[in-house]
């Protein structure tokens, strides 16, 4: 899906606020086909995809949780209002869209467990990194 992997070069190009958008964006209409059409192969290729691109942008969007659960919601807001060939609407579609929303309320609802796991994550990255 084009919004997913534009997320890697928008990243690369310092442009991550964008990249986080498209890189959920992306997620949300690629699963959606995905779980129509069924293709082993290209679900394949999206964990892939999500697994290269997706550590990076996701570490960088959780720094900021007001400003991603803000995203997430433009997310939600522009599939809704922008018409997508790739799966339209139906059932794949709205399931898509409830594992964002089901997301997005995790989130909110965990915002402080989340910054304790990073910060403390940071900590024991720092304190390995300087014995080596």
């Amino acid at each position: 899906m084009a919004g997913s992997g534009q997320s890697r070069i928008l990243f690369d190009a310092g442009r991550h606020d964008e990249a986080v958008f498209w890189f959920y964006e992306g997620q949300l209409r690629w699963r959606a086909h995905i779980a129509e059409d069924g293709d082993q192969a290209e679900l394949a290729e999206f964990d892939q995809l999500f697994s290269v691109v997706g550590p990076d942008i996701n570490k960088y969007a959780f720094g900021d949780i007001p400003v991603l659960l803000n995203t997430l919601d433009r997310a939600l807001d522009w599939d809704a209002h922008h018409p997508d060939a790739f799966t339209p609407s139906g059932l794949a579609k709205d399931a898509s869209r409830r594992g964002l929303e089901t997301l997005k309320a995790y989130i909110a609802s965990h915002q402080d467990e989340i910054r304790k796991k990073r910060a403390e994550n940071e900590r024991l990255a720092g304190s390995a990194a300087k014995k080596h």
